[in-house]
């Protein structure tokens, strides 16, 4: 049976999800950009507009959602919730889709809304499976990190993420663009929590998930620029998930919260000599990182690091999901 892909958003990411699946021998039968949805030849050379009304969507098999997050998830919302009543699978690597609407992390592809191509999410998820003996540190934006762990000042190496797509759109200083990737952070965060902290049970109670809107964010003034540009060294973005309050004078620009079930969530800027294990932390690039370790046990602490962030990794995790969910192998 032919493999036929409706593509949602022509991005950057888009046209390299359009490349990717015609290497896999699908066919993308139609791609909708922001003046209009397409209908693609089977040369993928002429291009006629049409509406969703016209749209014969009986042989489409999946549906790739890659457009920028949206104030609440609620564009990508309507984009899944239409796929999803007309039973064409869905994947997304669109973080404020599934931290807003956690219940699609039950039917939806979603691996590659947080991590890109680091799979943390199952490493995650595979590592804590109910225990409550761990801790957890993440570093879950990889712009933040590409950004920190870069030689250059910071308005450099924050203009250095623009032109390499990297940041969130939506900000065009240094300031504006840092805290777009801390709240960035946050959407990625409620998404760990519901994927991974809690119990299978609250899936089935939409009142026990975590939200955005129930994390209060510490944004950056100009002055912790300044302190960050003087230590850039020493700090990098870490999300902590602990049993025990993570106490520290040296965060800034973050959040804290408990969840239902007793995890200490921390995130901030972070001096990396604050704990013995962030050290593991520290990678280089547009990557993210993972260490889960349980205090007393003699069995060593697990990594995790990989590629989080561009359009290659985050469209080859995309590509995953879309074949575990087609049954393709």
């Amino acid at each position: 049976m032919d493999t036929n892909c409706f593509v949602i958003g022509y991005g950057s990411i888009g046209q390299e999800l359009v490349r990717k699946i015609r290497d896999y021998g699908w066919s993308v039968k139609y791609i909708a950009k922001s003046d209009g949805v397409y209908v693609i030849d089977s040369n993928f050379r002429s291009w006629s507009a049409g509406g969703w009304k016209s749209l014969n969507l009986k042989d489409i098999s999946i549906a790739f959602i890659v457009i920028p997050a949206s104030p609440g998830g609620k564009t990508s919302r309507e984009y899944a919730t239409f796929f999803a009543r007309r039973d064409i699978k869905v994947v997304s690597c669109e973080k404020s889709l599934f931290a807003y609407y956690p219940t699609y992390l039950e039917s939806f592809g979603f691996t590659a809304s947080v991590g890109g191509g680091s799979h943390l999410l199952p490493f995650v998820k595979e590592q804590v499976r109910g225990r409550y003996d761990v801790t957890v540190h993440l570093i879950l934006n990889a712009t933040l990190n590409f950004i920190m762990s870069s030689r250059k000042r910071m308005k450099s190496s924050v203009a250095d993420a623009v032109k390499l797509n990297l940041a969130e759109p939506g900000a065009n200083d240094t300031l504006g663009i840092i805290n777009r990737e801390i709240e960035d952070t946050a959407l990625k965060t409620c998404i760990v929590v519901n994927h991974c902290f809690l119990p299978w049970q609250s899936m089935l109670r939409e009142s026990a998930m975590f939200r955005p809107d129930d994390i209060s964010v510490s944004y950056l003034i100009d002055s912790d620029i300044v302190q960050l540009e003087r230590e850039k060294r020493d700090y990098r973005y870490i999300v902590s998930f602990s049993r025990q309050e993570f106490s520290s004078s040296h965060i800034f620009g973050g959040f804290r919260f408990k969840t239902v079930n007793g995890w200490y969530v921390s995130a901030g800027f972070k001096k990396v000599d604050d704990d013995p294990q962030f050290a593991r932390l520290i990678v280089s690039g547009v990557n993210n990182s993972a260490v889960v370790y349980s205090e007393g046990l003699e069995k060593p602490p697990c990594y995790i690091a990989g590629p989080g962030a561009g359009p290659e990794p985050t469209v080859a995790t995309m590509m995953q999901d879309a074949k575990r969910l087609l049954g393709v192998y």
